[in-house]
């Protein structure tokens, strides 16, 4: 069931305009409960990135709010990781040239 985000009212199927106010259905949406973004889901992905990734990849013509908030949260924290851990040999590296 779609709903006209503009004033709020059932759209028919197929319909191009809401019948209420004509705001057009390709800018119409309506996101329900199930696609809210998930706080457990994106600590999971922050936890663990690729599973944000994949569940970006899996689910996100189903839920594509939610999934692409994990997506985004996996990606970034394994950005953060890979320039972490390339810093952290970049330290390593220069402390053994000095001491060495």
């Amino acid at each position: 069931m779609k709903r006209c985000i503009r004033c709020g009212s059932q759209l028919d199927d197929g319909a191009n305009y809401c019948s209420q106010c004509g705001e057009r259905v390709a800018y119409v949406q309506y996101r329900g409960a199930a696609d809210r973004v998930n706080l457990w889901l994106c600590l999971l992905a922050f936890l663990f990135p690729p599973f944000g990734l994949f569940y970006w990849a899996a689910v996100g013509e189903e839920r594509p709010e939610r999934a692409q908030a994990c997506g985004i949260v996996g990606l970034v924290t394994l950005c953060v990781d890979i320039l972490m851990v390339g810093l952290a040999l970049t330290i390593s590296g220069v402390l053994r040239y000095l001491a060495g």
